[in-house]
């Protein structure tokens, strides 16, 4: 994974593979940090990294499903590739044998769609991205401004089935 992404290990140097890690690796980010989507691939605050530790839990002592849904557009869909050459799928193979030895039951669904966005399905919440325990939202290539936020809180507030 690493070589796809420029920084192979064995072409760098210590101070190149720090900065790699740095950029690579994930951020725990308080409202305060300054931290966002451009100081690496993967940040999430630290209010969220709790409530996602707490469902983890909760799913392994239940032995319960993990929901794990993808809204975005057409390139996150997979369209014009392999439908399960798709990173939510990828992820899914990935992590599917983590989730059975700690007895849960992973199930992921790549709900995006091309042509139209995020804005139209979150509205409808619940009835179009069924039950999730975490969202991915993958539309910053067609959709800019607010709407990440939008989803967001309209994926907070539609709930369960």
């Amino acid at each position: 994974i690493y070589a796809e992404y420029g920084w192979e290990t064995s072409s760098l140097t210590s101070e190149q593979i720090d900065q790699r890690n740095v950029f690579l690796g994930v951020h725990i980010a308080s409202d305060m940090d300054g931290i966002g989507p451009d100081k690496g691939v993967a940040w999430i605050y630290k209010d969220s990294f709790d409530a996602l530790v707490k469902k983890l839990l909760n799913a392994m002592m239940t032995n319960d499903h993990f929901f794990v849904t993808l809204g975005g557009h057409s390139a996150a869909a997979g369209h014009g590739n392999n439908f399960f050459q798709s990173y939510m799928m990828q992820f899914h193979d990935v992590m599917e044998p983590v989730f059975d030895r700690l007895g849960m039951v992973l199930v992921t669904a790549n709900l995006a769609q091309g042509g139209m966005g995020t804005l139209q399905a979150v509205l409808a919440g619940v009835d179009v991205y069924g039950e999730k325990d975490f969202m991915v939202w993958d539309s910053s290539m067609t959709e800019k401004g607010a709407l990440q936020d939008v989803f967001g809180r309209m994926m907070l507030l539609s709930g369960h089935r």
